[in-house]
């Protein structure tokens, strides 16, 4: 097996999973006042204004040289960690990857001993409530983080209180970490020095192991040809439910994942002025007039907005040429071929990275998050643009800002951390060609599906990407229609009520239980009788909640209020009382947008 060759330059090694986690009180400045460290499965806890000075004198006299601790959000309890530290522990570059505010991994040295700590977090980015409760792992406790302050938090049974949570985290963190380095340290050995997220850790199995044809990243000037073919998933409100209807729920299982089976291109491309038509492999840009109803095929990126739409009308875009296709044989019509990008070659580029990822599905519920995010997250990462910006750690006797084009800085102790831009000339990006066709082909099945699922009577109610809600004035369960097998084996397929105001903005009723989904608030106390009165009477509903607010690697707690408007969803229009909604018509030409 491929192994990176600088893997056996570094000392780090991971026997056992070592953990820190770090609880704080206060808002505008916060304080840590717990601190809790596992090494080498052995459990100790610092407590009170100190706890961080504290921990770490432990850990630097008693911690092997290059000992690696992972936090479930470095990025909070790294900033922490950096404005408490003092003079005596420095920052190393070497192993330290600081992305704006947000930190992936962070090295520290005091007297020649060199400490790591990287991000759980970003390995399998969700909750530990969420991990483990997927995991069958202990439960993570409650703890009012609110009610904790300065005057008492000494107080015993606050105390005991935090410990134990505290305690409880490090223990989640360490049981999860575990069962992922059992699965992956046999696939690519030294997972945890190199790939500091799931992306970068995707990447590198499929660059190790299957990579046979392309490259990973692309010049610049390439991505810029390319990028504008990249639109991403479909997230459109087609209506809501009608009384009597029967409304269910289905998830197109591994939709990237499968996608990653087809053939795709590879090697160099050639630019075409002027085709005469979309006969060859590769990307077009057209002008098209679309009439496609209920469901317009083919996306357009607002110049004004920014948003994904899908209307009808007069129009410009970039498209991969299976889309175009699609397009044409449902009356869409070509006005004009502007120029293309064409390949001659393809080949199975991706699927044995897919089936190897869909075959350690089956191994357990951790293998199922964990390769299932995998692929998603790889094609994520080849989407990526260059960076053009980072933050590099200098001595404060070698800082000069004139030497650099300075976002921002921030002094720790005798060192800076300075974000600088960086200079485009030379610079490559991630392989956008790749993300750019499969979400091409995704939503090529999901429009095919969707076609059937209204040629069987059926009503679309919402799609995100890679699912689907509808109605039907009957019950489904053992019809089939398209790819799509209606049976009721998982618990969300059949909907009690639901009620769609926009982009992930809905709420549901699944055998009693109800979810309110509202992008950007995690947490809120809205009924689904309430959320449907302020949609269907076009009001607003005002949401207050505490925000981590990162700036200069400062961080504090603010009280957000947003505001969600049920008026303001403008990439279809409602109609017939919101039971509907239709496509909007664009005239590029005249930047005329109007009601189908």
């Amino acid at each position: 097996m491929w192994l990176p060759r600088r893997l056996f330059k570094i000392p780090y090694v991971v026997t056992k999973i070592n953990v820190i986690d770090i609880e704080t009180y206060g808002r505008d400045k916060l304080t840590a006042y717990c601190c809790c460290i596992v090494y080498k499965n052995k459990k100790i806890v610092s407590y009170g204004d100190k706890c961080i000075i504290k921990i770490f004198e432990y850990i630097f006299s008693n911690c092997d040289n290059f000992s690696i601790f992972f936090a479930h959000n470095l990025t909070f309890d790294g900033l922490i960690i950096l404005n408490s530290i003092d003079n005596s522990i420095e920052i190393v570059e070497n192993g330290t990857l600081l992305r704006g505010c947000s930190i992936y991994s962070m090295s520290l040295k005091r007297n020649g001993k060199i400490i790591k700590f990287q991000c759980s977090s970003k390995i399998l980015p969700l909750s530990l409530k969420d991990i483990a409760f997927r995991l069958n792992l202990p439960k993570k406790m409650d703890l009012d983080h609110s009610s904790i302050n300065s005057s008492n938090f000494m107080d015993r049974n606050i105390m005991e209180s935090v410990i134990e949570y505290c305690k409880r985290d490090v223990y989640i963190t360490q049981l999860f970490l575990s069962k992922i380095n059992d699965e992956l340290k046999n696939v690519y050995p030294g997972w945890w020095i190199w790939s500091y997220t799931v992306s970068g850790l995707a990447l590198k199995i499929f660059d190790s192991m299957f990579n046979k044809f392309i490259k990973l990243n692309i010049k610049t000037e390439d991505d810029n040809l390319i990028r504008p073919a990249y639109y991403g998933g479909r997230c459109e409100v087609f209506g809501n439910p009608i009384k009597g209807d029967f409304i269910f729920h289905y998830d197109f299982s591994g939709m990237y994942t499968n996608r990653l089976k087809e053939s795709f291109p590879y090697g160099d491309f050639t630019i075409l002025d002027k085709p005469k038509n979309i006969n060859k492999m590769g990307f077009y840009h057209v002008k098209v007039r679309s009439n496609i109803n209920p469901i317009p095929i083919l996306p357009y990126r607002c110049e004004t907005t920014k948003k994904l739409l899908f209307p009808n009308g007069e129009f410009s875009g970039f498209y991969w040429y299976e889309e175009l296709d699609l397009f044409l044989k449902n009356g869409g019509i070509i006005l004009e071929i502007y120029s293309a990008v064409v390949f001659n070659k393809e080949d199975y580029i991706f699927k044995d990275f897919s089936d190897f990822c869909i075959e350690n599905r089956k191994k357990s519920q951790l293998n199922r998050i964990l390769w299932k995010l995998i692929p998603n997250s790889f094609i994520g990462r080849l989407g990526l643009k260059g960076e053009y910006e980072k933050t590099i750690i200098l001595d404060n006797d070698k800082y000069n800002p004139f030497d650099y084009d300075v976002i921002s800085d921030k002094k720790i102790n005798n060192q800076w951390l300075v974000t600088i831009r960086c200079n485009e000339v030379n610079k490559t990006s991630n392989n956008v060609i790749y993300p750019a066709i499969i979400t091409s082909k995704a939503r090529i099945v999901w429009w095919t599906n969707a076609l059937e699922i209204i040629k069987n009577g059926g009503r679309l109610l919402y799609c995100d990407t890679d699912s689907m809600f509808v109605s039907f004035n009957r019950n489904v369960i053992g019809e089939k229609h398209g790819s799509i097998e209606w049976v009721d084996n998982n618990k969300d397929t059949i909907i009690d009520k639901a009620c769609f105001a926009g982009n992930k903005a809905y709420a549901l009723t699944v055998k009693g239980e109800t979810t309110i989904k509202i992008k950007g608030i995690k947490d809120n106390n809205i009924s689904f009788n309430d959320f449907e009165n302020k949609f269907y009477n076009s009001e607003s509903i005002n949401f207050k909640f505490d925000l981590f607010e990162k700036k200069l690697f400062n961080m504090k707690i603010s009280e957000i209020i947003k505001k969600i408007s049920f008026i303001d969803y403008d990439k279809r229009h409602f109609i017939e009382n919101k039971k509907k909604t239709e496509s909007i018509t664009i005239f590029e030409n005249t930047l005329l947008n109007e009601k189908h």
